[in-house]
């Protein structure tokens, strides 16, 4: 579909793979058990740390950024929105993989058909906050729209502002004087990960020592 070659043309984190595929669908690792726990225990082992929630915070930020970077880029270049089914598509740390490939999708079913199950099931299955991984979705998102606007820099900002007014990720982060970018008000536990120091965004940046 032209949308999809047109999203590819603008990076390679915007791009997504037609066709079949052997991962299991997003669904089932939203629903929680051992696919879920074995993609966290395998960013924990790449990362080198046995902290299990610090391995969940960052996979989970991987496939937020995935998630949007089709979608907010979609409606930020005016195309028509891929739709994006949990039952359907799969994700096994590269390109979103999409069996059926369809639009008519909306920026906001990120959150209510993924972000919220996946949200829900990390929170229960872990000593993660629900905060600290809405944090990391909005974090996801700034950064989505950032690199869009790198190669785009006419793209309409408007679908992720009115992202994050949602309730799930209004509070979660602001944009400070002009050309500051965003500043998140959690921290996402990167720098917990052997020489892993701190994000761009991070809350802890800049903050005194105690």
């Amino acid at each position: 579909m032209e949308v999809f070659a047109e999203l590819a043309a603008v990076g390679e984190y915007f791009a997504v793979d037609v066709g079949p595929s052997d991962a299991p669908p997003l669904a089932e690792l939203y629903a929680g058990g051992r696919e879920l726990d074995a993609r966290i225990e395998r960013v924990c082992a790449q990362l080198g740390t046995d902290e299990r929630r610090v391995g969940a915070s960052i996979w989970f930020q991987g496939l937020a950024a995935r998630l949007w970077s089709p979608v907010v880029g979609a409606a930020a270049l005016g195309l028509d929105v891929p739709a994006i089914d949990p039952a359907t598509t799969r994700w096994d740390g590269g390109r979103l993989q999409l069996a059926n490939p369809t639009t008519g999708g909306k920026p906001s079913d990120v959150l209510d058909h993924h972000l919220e199950p996946l949200v829900a099931t990390i929170k229960h299955t872990t000593n993660i906050s629900a905060k600290l991984l809405w944090g990391n979705a909005a974090s996801a998102l700034a950064g989505t729209v950032k690199v869009l606007l790198t190669a785009r820099p006419n793209a309409n900002t408007e679908p992720r502002d009115q992202l994050l007014q949602d309730e799930r990720l209004a509070g979660a982060g602001h944009f400070g004087e002009p050309g500051a970018g965003f500043r998140r008000t959690t921290c996402c536990l990167f720098y917990r990960v052997p020489n892993g120091g701190l994000c761009g965004d991070c809350v802890l940046v800049d903050r005194p020592p105690r």
